[in-house]
């Protein structure tokens, strides 16, 4: 099969030789069938030597009988042959080398873009720095590492007043005839000293026989929203003076809507001292839990009260002190923000020296139901666009 093959190309080959000796001489519309003849036999003899190119050489072709006497010419079809084996595989090794260049180039290409973003820059905005930025301090604020919207809510708080009784008892009220026993008058007293420190009140309860007294100090106040986020009452308080022991002795505090007489026991009282039974030290209480007592936005009174109750058989008188008395309030009010989109931009814009691609952007933010949007401008902050969902493309403020 060999054997064919190459002596059949040898015959192409001196064919196509007399067709480049016709193509000389002929003149005129003859030219033209001697050059088509000469590329259709060419062709042909190209797919037929490919295999005897790579394959055979021209020695080892004579020496096999492959070229018969007849079809083959020494000097002029084998130093053909040579020419066309030499110039073939010339050329696919030259392909197979471009091929392998090709091949290392790419790959070398491909780590390089692989390794890529190890030499990229990066820039962040970190907001550490409040005066790196444009904003309004009114609705934005750059604190802790981030920029966020101002809570425009107006918090709210307030107190009784003059709770220490440092120098008087001014606005607090004294009723110490709540309860008068028969015959007995009670009274109430700012005293300058003697406190907790300092000055404090008193309420003195003279007291009959098998009958109650009662009387109280009372103030008012006002609170400005409805179930305030925290409302308590302090107090300091001690059993003074106690003669002829009560069958009953007790110091109350109330907090209700008017400033009328208190009821033991009702809805209104917050704090009882429990029975006393002698003279005491003064004592405190702090942070009592008056919320539920100022559920809405209004004015509201403080009482503080002493009752006692004698004994059957005889007299008997107690002197009660208050100090350091203070009711306090105040609510964070519910969050808000503005609602126009305000605005915040770097005062420094970037300017890379060398840009061969904006690769990404990456948010870090917390939301919380709302949402944040990004314009870029690459004049300096001049014009601004943002990214419609195909292009980039002019903004403006609702953008």
């Amino acid at each position: 099969m060999i054997k064919g093959g190459l002596n059949l190309f040898l015959k192409l080959a001196g064919f196509a030789f007399r067709c480049k000796q016709k193509l000389i001489k002929e003149k005129g519309l003859k030219v033209l069938y001697w050059a088509l003849l000469m590329i259709l036999v060419e062709l042909f003899a190209i797919i037929v030597s490919l295999p005897l190119f790579f394959f055979i050489s021209p020695e080892k072709g004579k020496r096999g009988g492959f070229f018969s006497s007849k079809q083959f010419d020494g000097n002029g079809h084998l130093r053909e042959f040579q020419y066309r084996r030499k110039i073939g595989l010339t050329t696919l090794f030259g392909a197979i080398l471009i091929f392998v260049i090709k091949v290392i180039v790419v790959s070398l290409l491909s780590f390089l873009i692989a390794v890529q973003p190890l030499l990229a820059v990066t820039e962040s905005w970190t907001f550490d720095t409040p005066a790196s930025y444009t904003y309004d301090s009114g609705k934005i604020e750059v604190t802790g590492g981030a920029a966020q919207l101002k809570d425009l809510s107006s918090p709210s708080s307030g107190s009784t007043t003059n709770s220490g009784f440092d120098s008087s008892a001014t606005g607090w009220t004294a009723v110490p005839g709540w309860i008068n026993a028969p015959s007995k008058t009670n009274t109430a007293n700012y005293q300058s000293s003697g406190g907790n420190p300092g000055g404090y009140v008193d309420i003195n309860l003279q007291g009959k026989k098998n009958n109650q007294s009662a009387g109280y100090w009372y103030q008012g106040f006002t609170t400005t929203v409805d179930s305030p986020s925290s409302a308590t009452l302090d107090l300091d308080w001690g059993a003074l003076t106690v003669t002829n022991s009560p069958t009953s002795y007790h110091l109350y505090a109330f907090i209700g809507t008017t400033s009328g007489n208190p009821t033991v026991g009702g809805a209104t009282q917050v704090w009882d001292s429990g029975n006393i039974t002698g003279t005491t030290s003064w004592a405190s209480i702090s942070q009592v839990d008056i919320s539920s007592y100022v559920p809405t936005s209004g004015t509201y009174y403080l009482k503080i009260a002493a009752v006692h109750t004698c004994p059957a058989g005889t007299d008997c008188v107690t002197v009660s002190g208050f100090d350091n008395t203070i009711v306090t309030w105040s609510d964070a009010g519910t969050p808000s923000y503005a609602t126009d989109l305000p605005t915040i931009e770097p005062t420094v814009s970037l300017i890379p020296t060398t840009v061969s691609s904006w690769d990404s952007f990456t948010e870090t933010a917390t939301k919380n139901g709302g949402e944040i949007y990004y314009q870029l401008s690459d004049d300096d902050g001049s014009t601004w666009q943002y990214w419609n969902g195909s292009i980039w493309t002019t903004a403006g403020a609702s953008n």
